[in-house]
């Protein structure tokens, strides 16, 4: 069995544009296109949720700057 490995966001990015380049380009075949934007679809929400994960930490990180700023005021 295959193991995938997890693009990094910018990974995912750089081969999203080479998608983009691809289909653009045009000369593919309809099969062909379509497993380009499955392909493009999942690396998307891989992205997009792995930028959530560091949406989420930041946040956390600036409460905690936050909750620690609120102690020295004291």
């Amino acid at each position: 069995m295959e193991e995938k490995k997890t693009l990094s966001i910018e990974e995912s990015l750089d081969r999203i544009q080479e998608i983009l380049q691809e289909l653009e380009e045009g000369g593919c075949s309809l099969e062909r296109s379509f497993q380009l934007y499955e392909q493009g679809v999942r690396l998307i929400a891989s992205a997009e949720g792995q930028i959530g994960q560091v949406e989420k930490k930041l946040r956390i990180l600036k409460g905690d700057e936050a909750a620690s700023e609120g102690e020295q005021e004291e």
